[in-house]
């Protein structure tokens, strides 16, 4: 499985404000006990 984890902030203007949020980019969705460790 090959993919990237990204980490975005909602309702900010700068990186490290707002509301953090993990976005997967993959050809498959992560199990659920990996997604956990992220």
């Amino acid at each position: 499985m090959s993919g990237t984890l990204h980490r975005l902030a909602a309702f900010t203007d700068t990186p490290s404000g707002g509301n953090p949020a993990g976005v997967w980019l993959g050809d498959a969705l992560l199990e659920p006990a990996v997604s956990l460790e992220a």
